[in-house]
């Protein structure tokens, strides 16, 4: 939260009296510190389980599951060292306030908005949290791209999200400069960064559900309703939870600072660049688990592999394999591969699909 919004908020409670302003203090006081520490632990839980998963593919044979691990290891060591190091200048910022100058007048909000700010430490906070305002937006776009790009309408498509992902970035460095502006004219900036954020993550997710419920239809319409259709659900499911964090958050930060509520306001507004944090990194280990989406998923998916159970009768056949393969264009191939071999060998009564982890 900048300086100037942070005076505006304390000023709407001071006027009902000392209790509001007290409320204010006491969940600045513990939002800044004690709840910050307490999601920034769990970040660091999350990132530990998502370096554990990406090592074995960093050690790998493959040398694209090389790169692409590596990559995402440091991408993720970026933005946690983002997220510590701007908790860090919050906890500074906050202890000079409370504990060193807990009696200046007008209180410890005050001096947080006319000094600490503008010093270096307090610069420094916010520029970690611009940073990561980038990174975690920036990834969310790039997701979209990845899932859209195998089809012709990925340019139209990521248009509009690179949009509002450019104007956020640059309404977030106007209201991140401490004392730029007024606070008559701080204030409707800051609003266009929390809608702007929002808006940003609902449209990338509803454009990356409504891309996999079409290929599920078309799955549906070619195979049927078996595994490989429910697969897409699954995906959607782990996508809106995943997503849900961020905005769940977001949107009651958004509301009560519309409504002037500063006391419950600010506590949402200190803590969301954890949980941004947070919700990347769930992201991470969800992919790094091996069930997110690639490139080369939607061809996975609509692989089937037929089971072949064996007798007790050997006979001399040849040995098949049938995939129905689905292409970004929509066509289908029929693939066949023949070995001649002695195996046992029984017919199939029906297909199973079986769903390689993507």
């Amino acid at each position: 939260m900048n300086s100037a919004t942070r005076l505006d908020i304390a000023m709407s409670d001071t006027a009902p009296g000392c209790t509001q302003l007290l409320l204010f203090k006491s969940l600045d006081l513990v939002a800044s510190t004690t709840i910050g520490g307490l999601l920034w632990g769990i970040a660091l839980s999350l990132y530990t389980l998502c370096t554990l998963s990406l090592l074995p593919q960093i050690q790998g044979l493959n040398h694209h599951d090389q790169q692409q691990a590596i990559f995402t290891l440091v991408y993720s060591s970026v933005v946690m060292i983002c997220g510590i190091l701007f908790l860090a200048a919050t906890t500074w910022v906050t202890q000079q306030a409370y504990v060193y100058h807990n009696d200046f007048p007008g209180g410890p909000i005050e001096y947080k908005t006319l000094y600490l700010h503008a010093q270096p430490v307090g610069v420094i906070g916010i520029v970690f949290s611009v940073t990561l305002d980038l990174l975690t937006i920036a990834i969310q776009t790039w997701c979209l791209w990845v899932i859209w790009s195998a089809t012709h309408y990925a340019v139209i498509v990521i248009t509009l999200p690179m949009f509002l992902f450019l104007g956020f970035i640059t309404v977030d460095i106007m209201a991140a400069i401490p004392h730029a502006f007024p606070i008559e004219r701080s204030m409707p900036i800051f609003n266009t960064v929390l809608i702007l954020q929002l808006a940003i993550t609902v449209l990338v997710t509803v454009l990356i559900i409504v891309h996999l419920m079409l290929i599920r239809r078309c799955h549906i319409e070619l195979i049927g309703a078996l595994d490989a259709s429910r697969e897409y659900m699954g995906i959607i499911a782990m996508l809106v939870k995943l997503y849900t964090l961020e905005s769940a958050w977001c949107i009651p930060s958004m509301v009560l600072y519309f409504a002037r509520n500063g006391s419950m306001s600010t506590f949402f507004l200190d803590c969301v660049v954890i949980i941004k944090v947070i919700a990347y990194i769930l992201v991470i280990c969800w992919v790094s688990s091996g069930r997110g989406w690639k490139k080369q998923t939607e061809r996975h998916i609509s692989t089937l592999h037929w089971n072949h159970d064996t007798s007790d009768t050997a006979v001399e056949t040849a040995g098949w394999n049938s995939q129905v393969l689905q292409d970004t264009n929509g066509t289908v191939d029929f693939l066949s591969q023949t070995t001649n071999s002695t195996v046992n060998f029984q017919p199939p009564l029906s297909p199973h699909a079986s769903i390689p982890s993507a």
